[in-house]
Protein backbone atom coordinates (compact mmCIF):
# COMPACT_ATOMS: atom_id res chain seq x y z
CA UNK A 1 0.00 0.00 0.00
CA UNK A 2 2.63 2.33 0.53
CA UNK A 3 4.55 1.80 -2.70
CA UNK A 4 1.43 2.75 -4.39
CA UNK A 5 0.83 5.65 -1.93
CA UNK A 6 4.47 7.38 -3.15
CA UNK A 7 3.91 6.22 -6.87
CA UNK A 8 0.40 7.99 -6.97
CA UNK A 9 2.32 10.96 -5.09
CA UNK A 10 5.03 10.87 -7.85
CA UNK A 11 2.70 10.86 -10.59
CA UNK A 12 0.68 13.42 -9.00
CA UNK A 13 4.09 15.68 -8.54
CA UNK A 14 5.01 15.13 -12.05
CA UNK A 15 1.54 16.32 -13.42
CA UNK A 16 2.01 19.73 -11.07
CA UNK A 17 5.23 20.25 -12.39
CA UNK A 18 4.98 19.00 -15.95
CA UNK A 19 4.86 22.20 -18.75
CA UNK A 20 2.46 20.07 -21.13
CA UNK A 21 -0.48 20.07 -19.11
CA UNK A 22 -2.91 23.07 -20.34
CA UNK A 23 -5.70 22.30 -18.82
CA UNK A 24 -6.78 24.74 -15.97
CA UNK A 25 -9.34 22.76 -14.38
CA UNK A 26 -6.58 19.93 -13.75
CA UNK A 27 -4.22 23.18 -12.50
CA UNK A 28 -6.79 24.15 -10.79
CA UNK A 29 -7.91 21.11 -9.10
CA UNK A 30 -4.14 20.15 -8.33
CA UNK A 31 -3.24 23.64 -6.75
CA UNK A 32 -5.85 23.54 -3.97
CA UNK A 33 -4.10 24.75 -0.78
CA UNK A 34 -6.01 22.09 1.27
CA UNK A 35 -6.36 19.74 -0.94
CA UNK A 36 -4.86 16.35 -0.16
CA UNK A 37 -4.88 13.03 1.68
CA UNK A 38 -7.25 11.91 4.20
CA UNK A 39 -6.05 8.48 6.65
CA UNK A 40 -8.80 6.85 7.85
CA UNK A 41 -7.24 4.31 10.59
CA UNK A 42 -9.20 1.26 12.65
CA UNK A 43 -7.53 -0.78 14.82
CA UNK A 44 -6.17 -4.33 13.85
CA UNK A 45 -6.54 -2.56 9.81
CA UNK A 46 -4.36 -1.11 7.59
CA UNK A 47 -4.40 2.88 7.14
CA UNK A 48 -6.77 3.86 4.05
CA UNK A 49 -5.89 6.92 2.19
CA UNK A 50 -8.67 8.68 0.41
CA UNK A 51 -8.18 11.98 -1.77
CA UNK A 52 -10.22 14.78 -0.67
CA UNK A 53 -9.94 18.47 -2.21
CA UNK A 54 -10.62 19.71 1.14
CA UNK A 55 -8.47 18.68 4.18
CA UNK A 56 -10.03 20.18 7.06
CA UNK A 57 -13.70 18.09 6.48
CA UNK A 58 -11.65 14.74 6.82
CA UNK A 59 -13.24 13.35 9.96
CA UNK A 60 -10.06 12.49 11.82
CA UNK A 61 -9.15 16.81 11.32
CA UNK A 62 -12.60 18.34 12.13
CA UNK A 63 -10.91 18.90 15.90
CA UNK A 64 -7.13 19.20 15.62
CA UNK A 65 -6.65 20.38 11.69
CA UNK A 66 -4.31 17.73 11.02
CA UNK A 67 -4.28 14.04 9.87
CA UNK A 68 -4.04 11.77 12.59
CA UNK A 69 -3.48 8.42 12.76
CA UNK A 70 -3.75 5.63 15.44
CA UNK A 71 -0.82 4.33 16.98
CA UNK A 72 -0.56 1.03 19.65
CA UNK A 73 -0.46 2.34 23.21
CA UNK A 74 2.92 1.99 24.61
CA UNK A 75 3.67 0.32 28.09
CA UNK A 76 5.33 1.88 30.14
CA UNK A 77 7.86 0.27 32.88
CA UNK A 78 7.82 1.98 36.52
CA UNK A 79 11.37 2.90 37.21
CA UNK A 80 12.04 2.45 41.65
CA UNK A 81 12.53 5.75 43.18
CA UNK A 82 16.30 6.02 44.31
CA UNK A 83 17.65 8.66 46.73
CA UNK A 84 20.98 9.47 46.51
CA UNK A 85 23.36 11.58 49.24
CA UNK A 86 25.38 14.09 47.40
CA UNK A 87 28.63 15.04 49.77
CA UNK A 88 29.16 18.61 49.30
CA UNK A 89 32.89 19.63 49.74
CA UNK A 90 34.25 22.69 51.32
CA UNK A 91 33.53 26.29 49.56
CA UNK A 92 36.84 27.29 48.00
CA UNK A 93 38.13 30.64 48.21
CA UNK A 94 41.74 31.92 46.08
CA UNK A 95 43.27 34.60 47.84
CA UNK A 96 46.90 36.14 46.72
CA UNK A 97 49.13 37.78 49.01
CA UNK A 98 52.08 39.84 47.87
CA UNK A 99 55.25 39.62 50.56
CA UNK A 100 58.92 40.43 51.04
CA UNK A 101 61.31 38.15 51.66
CA UNK A 102 62.11 37.08 55.36
CA UNK A 103 59.22 38.64 56.87
CA UNK A 104 55.97 37.77 58.76
CA UNK A 105 52.60 38.34 57.66
CA UNK A 106 49.03 37.61 58.85
CA UNK A 107 47.23 36.21 55.90
CA UNK A 108 43.83 36.33 57.85
CA UNK A 109 41.74 36.19 60.66
CA UNK A 110 38.71 33.48 61.37
CA UNK A 111 36.20 34.63 64.12
CA UNK A 112 32.06 33.00 64.23
CA UNK A 113 29.64 34.96 62.71
CA UNK A 114 27.97 35.75 65.81
CA UNK A 115 31.15 37.03 67.27
CA UNK A 116 30.77 34.16 70.48
CA UNK A 117 34.53 33.48 71.49
CA UNK A 118 33.70 30.02 72.59
CA UNK A 119 33.80 27.68 70.67
CA UNK A 120 36.31 29.30 68.59
CA UNK A 121 36.60 28.24 64.87
CA UNK A 122 38.91 25.41 63.85
CA UNK A 123 41.74 26.07 61.55
CA UNK A 124 43.50 22.98 59.58
CA UNK A 125 46.56 23.42 57.44
CA UNK A 126 46.20 20.89 54.34
CA UNK A 127 48.66 21.95 52.33
CA UNK A 128 51.97 23.33 53.81
CA UNK A 129 53.84 26.21 52.07
CA UNK A 130 57.20 24.92 50.48
CA UNK A 131 59.21 28.34 50.70
CA UNK A 132 58.33 29.08 54.49
CA UNK A 133 56.37 28.37 57.76
CA UNK A 134 52.89 28.83 59.30
CA UNK A 135 51.99 30.33 62.30
CA UNK A 136 48.36 29.55 64.16
CA UNK A 137 47.47 31.40 67.40
CA UNK A 138 44.16 32.82 69.09
CA UNK A 139 44.27 36.69 69.16
CA UNK A 140 41.75 39.30 69.95
CA UNK A 141 40.67 41.53 67.07
CA UNK A 142 39.39 44.91 67.23
CA UNK A 143 36.38 46.13 65.47
CA UNK A 144 35.82 48.68 63.31
CA UNK A 145 33.04 50.10 61.71
CA UNK A 146 33.01 47.31 58.86
CA UNK A 147 32.12 45.02 61.89
CA UNK A 148 29.20 42.61 61.87
CA UNK A 149 25.21 44.22 63.10
CA UNK A 150 25.60 41.07 66.06
CA UNK A 151 29.13 42.57 67.16
CA UNK A 152 28.46 45.89 67.56
CA UNK A 153 28.14 45.72 71.48
CA UNK A 154 32.23 44.30 71.68
CA UNK A 155 35.27 46.40 71.36
CA UNK A 156 36.87 43.09 70.41
CA UNK A 157 36.00 39.48 69.49
CA UNK A 158 38.00 36.12 70.17
CA UNK A 159 39.84 34.73 66.60
CA UNK A 160 42.42 32.67 64.92
CA UNK A 161 44.56 34.44 62.76
CA UNK A 162 47.48 32.49 60.37
CA UNK A 163 50.56 33.94 60.01
CA UNK A 164 53.29 32.90 57.51
CA UNK A 165 56.59 33.97 57.36
CA UNK A 166 59.01 33.30 54.39
CA UNK A 167 62.71 32.46 54.45
CA UNK A 168 65.15 34.90 54.11
CA UNK A 169 66.77 33.54 50.70
CA UNK A 170 63.45 32.69 49.09
CA UNK A 171 61.91 34.44 46.08
CA UNK A 172 59.43 33.40 43.67
CA UNK A 173 56.21 32.42 44.96
CA UNK A 174 54.29 29.79 47.38
CA UNK A 175 51.33 28.13 47.50
CA UNK A 176 49.33 26.81 50.53
CA UNK A 177 45.71 25.57 51.99
CA UNK A 178 43.78 26.33 54.92
CA UNK A 179 40.64 24.49 56.13
CA UNK A 180 38.60 26.56 58.80
CA UNK A 181 35.27 24.81 60.01
CA UNK A 182 33.73 27.60 61.54
CA UNK A 183 31.49 25.23 63.96
CA UNK A 184 28.09 26.29 62.65
CA UNK A 185 28.11 23.96 59.62
CA UNK A 186 30.23 26.02 57.47
CA UNK A 187 33.37 24.40 56.26
CA UNK A 188 35.84 26.92 53.83
CA UNK A 189 38.93 26.28 51.86
CA UNK A 190 40.83 28.94 52.06
CA UNK A 191 43.83 28.50 48.77
CA UNK A 192 46.68 31.35 49.34
CA UNK A 193 49.18 32.41 46.63
CA UNK A 194 51.67 34.11 47.90
CA UNK A 195 54.29 36.01 46.04
CA UNK A 196 57.47 36.42 47.68
CA UNK A 197 59.44 39.30 46.26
Amino acid sequence: MDRLFSFVMVLLIGLVASPSIKSAKAQSFLNLPSSGYCAKARPGRPINYTWARNVSRCPENQRSGTVRQKTPKSTSVKKAKTTVAVAVGPRTVDRKRELFAGNESRLGWFYRSDCSSKPLPDVRISTQPSKGVIRVEPVKVPLNENAPVQCNSKPTIDAVAVFYKSASDSIGSDKMTVEVDFRNGNVTRYVYEIEIR
